[in-house]
């Protein structure tokens, strides 16, 4: 199955590296994958980091404060229509 890429950096970096923080199928945590007892060697743990930092850094890009009042109540409906409709 192919991937597609929203072109949103958290999705982007969670369908790269799912096979790292999930090996199976499943989220594991940085300790059972990374260090003496993991799967995967210290060059793997360090380009993973990178790579969640250079996410948060487009992240932040991404985001703008809003300071319209109108549109800050706009967004407010649209969280909860979110969580609503989960």
């Amino acid at each position: 199955m192919a991937r597609v890429s929203s072109g949103y950096p958290p999705t982007e970096f969670s369908q790269k590296y799912s096979p790292v923080l999930a090996p199976k199928g499943k989220l594991v945590p940085p300790s059972d994958v990374f260090g003496e007892n993991g799967v995967f060697d210290k060059d793997v743990e360090e380009k993973t980091r990178q790579a969640f930092k250079v996410t948060m850094k487009k992240l932040e890009k991404l985001t703008t404060p809003v300071t319209d009042e109108a549109l800050k109540a706009d967004l407010e409906r649209e969280k909860l229509d979110q969580v609503l409709t989960l």
